[in-house]
């Protein structure tokens, strides 16, 4: 059986947060599915309030927050041989069966697969990461997180770009997958000048990549193509 390792950063800044990371994590033990073997790990970036420690998953601590791509190559490295990756924000709620459908497409199609969110499909401006999966081989790849995008913002976008244009890996929508996002700004708004940051991670990722800092990434511009899997 593959398995499937889920990758979930915890930054909880209050309570409020801390309800909505423990929901999301809930809901990754009821949607199990027989279909593949589930491994979720949790990986603590420092967080002030720690979510409870659940038997069936498995943990991964920082001493300080060190920042979301930090947080995804420590818990991809914790996992080395699963079979496919999903990064999941704790803001995000699964669905019945929404990880065979991204799985099957990765599989299939060697790409990066994201699924329908809140009903609608990610597009355009502002595609992200709150919740993707691809195999092991095209993760090692396009290769680690850029962790000089602190503490967040921009390192999805440059880990997206790296696929599309450096590596030619698409990146699909799968609209039989559904997640609900809560679209919490998690431990960001508790980060003292999160503007400044996030405009300067903007900027790094123009100059590393040689595009207009005033335009938006070339792959916001065009529609993601939509994939018909059967789950």
């Amino acid at each position: 059986m593959k398995t499937l390792a889920v990758i979930v950063p915890t930054y909880i800044p209050d309570s409020e947060t801390l309800l909505v990371a423990e929901r999301c994590l809930d809901q990754l033990l009821v949607h199990q599915d027989d279909r593949f073997e589930m491994v979720v790990r949790v990986v603590d970036d420092g967080s002030p309030h720690p979510v409870a420690r659940r038997a069936a998953m498995r943990y991964a601590e920082h001493g300080r927050n060190r920042g979301i791509a930090v947080a995804w190559n420590t818990g991809w490295r914790a996992e080395p041989t699963a079979d496919f990756y999903c990064w999941l924000n704790v803001d995000c709620e699964v669905t019945k069966e929404w990880a065979f459908p991204l799985i099957a497409a990765a599989e299939q199609l060697g790409c990066i697969s994201m699924p329908y969110t809140n009903g609608e499909k990610s597009d355009g401006i502002g595609i992200t990461g709150w919740c993707f999966l691809t195999t092991r081989a095209v993760a090692e790849r396009i290769g680690p997180f850029d962790e000089t995008f602190v503490p967040a913002r921009y390192e999805d976008t440059d880990w997206f770009h790296r696929a599309i244009f450096q590596h030619q890996i698409p990146l699909v929508n799968v609209s039989v997958a559904h997640v609900l996002h809560a679209r919490a700004q998690g431990g960001t708004q508790a980060i003292p000048r999160m503007d400044w940051l996030h405009q300067a991670n903007r900027l790094r990722y123009a100059w590393k990549h040689n595009v207009d800092p005033t335009l938006p990434p070339p792959f916001w511009r065009q529609p993601l193509p939509d994939v018909e899997i059967e789950a």
